[in-house]
């Protein structure tokens, strides 16, 4: 095909792409919420078992980096009892749930010292895949490596590299020796026994990644990403404003904010693909970021109090769905920078268009009361210790 008919090929497909545009914005503004009131249609096409869930074992951090809003956290800091996480991984399996990252959205998981009986729980119940990311502060901790790696697949393990100044500036802890000599322990430890399955060191850097790796303690790990012990991951150079909290003047050298998209008419794909449970055992319908506190309008009710299929995508779950439709967004997710817009395929819109249709009529012909069981009232007043 030459250029010019490349050319006419593409035009022709702009109206195709216009039209589809356009009935997806009709389909959301006008047939989504509707989808969203009636708990038979939301459950037959929008309820599914998310590909993970994340499991917060504890709340509390030892560093305090600077593109991190954890320091303006108000949350009493605790750990995840143990029966928590049980019943978390329990409900996740009869739902055939398979993965598990056991990440909280503040703190970090080695600060938990039961992390160990969560992983291996969740391993003996059949759960395929386990990790995390961690800063590593901890892991020189007599025991911990030796606890943790047989039941880990993947640790990803953040550092803005390992100058002791730069380590400072970043991350506001001195600790960056600490970090290295953690990190060859436990590479030495998978060399001997082949676990974690994979451990990855994933940059958050201010300076050039040239650099980075010419800091001494990177060149003492240089054997081991040599040999594959460890690998690079990520190489993190722009950071989100954990709404609206962390602006430019948090970041230090070449670090930069990403970008906020402000067309935000069509609900978060992420609201049905990353919930958290909080180490109370409050279910968060999404894991991204906080403002303040993780008791928000995100903040579902207890794994402990109910099935966690039950919760995701009941009642609250749907309030949060329908609201956003009336432009009444949860506070963190105004400013995520992570913002990932739902998406269903033409067909999939005109299907449940077709229910709704339906419903309607039948509703309308019998002239009866509500078939739907009510939305619950907002949960946007919810504080830590509720319930």
């Amino acid at each position: 095909m030459n250029s010019l008919s490349q050319r006419a090929h593409s035009l022709s497909r702009a109206p195709r792409r216009w039209l589809k545009k356009a009935a997806s914005r009709v389909f959301f503004r006008h047939v989504f919420p509707r989808v969203a009131a009636r708990r038979d249609i939301f459950e037959r096409f929008v309820k599914e078992t998310p590909d993970r869930i994340m499991i917060f074992p504890s709340n509390l951090c030892n560093a305090l980096c600077s593109f991190c809003a954890y320091p303006t956290n108000k949350d009493p800091k605790q750990s995840m009892p143990n029966e928590i996480a049980f019943k978390a991984v329990d409900d996740l399996i009869a739902m055939g749930g398979k993965t598990i990252n056991f990440t909280p959205n503040l703190g970090d998981p080695l600060v938990d010292p039961l992390l160990g009986d969560k992983l291996a729980y969740a391993k003996s119940k059949g759960i395929e895949k386990t990790y995390f990311f961690t800063n590593g502060i901890l892991l020189d901790r007599d025991g911990l490596i030796e606890k943790i790696s047989p039941h880990l697949d993947l640790m990803r393990i953040s550092l803005p590299g390992l100058d002791r100044d730069n380590y400072i500036a970043v991350f506001k802890v001195d600790k960056a020796e600490k970090v290295t000599r953690g990190i060859i322990k436990l590479c030495e430890y998978k060399r001997r026994h082949g676990n974690p399955r994979r451990v990855t060191l994933e940059l958050r850097i201010d300076r050039p990644r040239d650099e980075v790796f010419q800091d001494d303690g990177m060149k003492r790990l240089a054997p081991y990403i040599e040999d594959g012990t460890l690998e690079i991951g990520e190489i993190y150079e722009e950071f989100d404003t954990w709404g609206g909290v962390i602006g430019e003047t948090d970041l230090s050298g070449t670090m930069k904010m990403r970008e906020i998209v402000s067309d935000r008419e069509v609900p978060c794909g992420r609201l049905f693909e990353n919930p958290g449970i909080l180490p109370d055992g409050h279910v968060r319908a999404c894991s991204c970021f906080y403002v303040g506190t993780n008791y928000d309008k995100l903040t579902l009710e207890k794994v402990t109090d109910r099935p966690l299929s039950e919760i995701l995508y009941g009642d609250q779950h749907r309030e949060i769905i329908a609201d956003w439709m009336k432009g009444d967004l949860p506070t963190p997710c105004h400013k995520c920078t992570y913002y990932e817009q739902m998406r269903y395929p033409i067909a999939e819109q005109l299907a449940m268009t077709a229910a709704v249709l339906r419903k309607e009529r039948k509703k309308s012909s019998l002239r009866s009361g509500e078939f739907d069981a009510p939305l619950r009232p907002s949960t946007e007043n919810m504080r830590a210790g509720s319930r």
